[in-house]
């Protein structure tokens, strides 16, 4: 470093060291703003480069609406991934438990309607478990699994409980609990052109228990 950068240097620091606090960071901004943006850019690329990873990991077993629910369903995706029997850690059960049907009228409200809606839509719903007063108003959107395609060779065992393409739950089902849904009987359907109807129907064994 020669004589004229060393005093340009020294005249630079003085300079620094008399401004305040505000001509400073204006005195960065101005001269290492680009700087600072790319880092900053590169930090949110960074994050939402590792975000997509991670979700592209992600396999979706089961898709399920439970109305009316009232709990944290966090706990219910964990039981039903061990009654499953996956235990990877990117296997999820997608629980929707955000649309209630009127205790009096049956119907949906205009929200919990087009959030129903967008899920059939998008396919992304493979099982819905709802009040028996619910039925009447979701049945025409509905294409259900017939008996026989969900259970197979043991489609007869559940014959009795198998309505119009719902399936009564019995009284006290796991269901009921895992969802804390506070209405009895419980009905379950499952969505004809889901994406995981095995093991909806796996599922539904279970439940079907008496």
């Amino acid at each position: 470093m020669d004589e004229k950068e060393k005093r340009e240097k020294e005249e630079l620091k003085q300079q620094l060291h008399d401004m305040n606090i505000g001509q400073k960071l204006e005195y960065f901004w101005m001269y290492y703003k680009w700087v600072i943006v790319c880092v900053i850019a590169a930090v949110f690329i960074g994050i939402a480069t590792a975000d997509w990873i991670r979700n592209a990991q992600d396999r979706t077993i089961l898709g399920i609406m439970a109305a009316n629910s009232y709990t944290s369903l966090e706990t219910a995706e964990e039981e039903i991934k061990e009654i499953l029997g996956e235990t990877d850690a990117h296997d999820r059960v997608d629980i929707t438990g955000t649309i209630s049907f009127d205790p009096e009228k049956g119907t949906l409200d205009y929200y919990s309607q087009m959030a129903f809606l967008a899920n059939l839509a998008n396919r992304d719903l493979d099982l819905i478990f709802l009040p028996e007063i619910g039925i009447e108003s979701v049945k025409d959107a509905l294409a259900p699994v017939s008996l026989e395609d969900l259970f197979g060779d043991e489609a007869e065992k559940y014959r009795d409980s198998y309505v119009d393409g719902f399936l009564r739950l019995p009284e006290g089902n796991e269901a009921a609990r895992l969802f804390s849904l506070g209405y009895e009987p419980v009905w379950a359907v499952v969505v004809d052109g889901g994406n995981n109807t095995e093991n909806a129907a796996e599922f539904l064994k279970v439940l079907l228990e008496p």
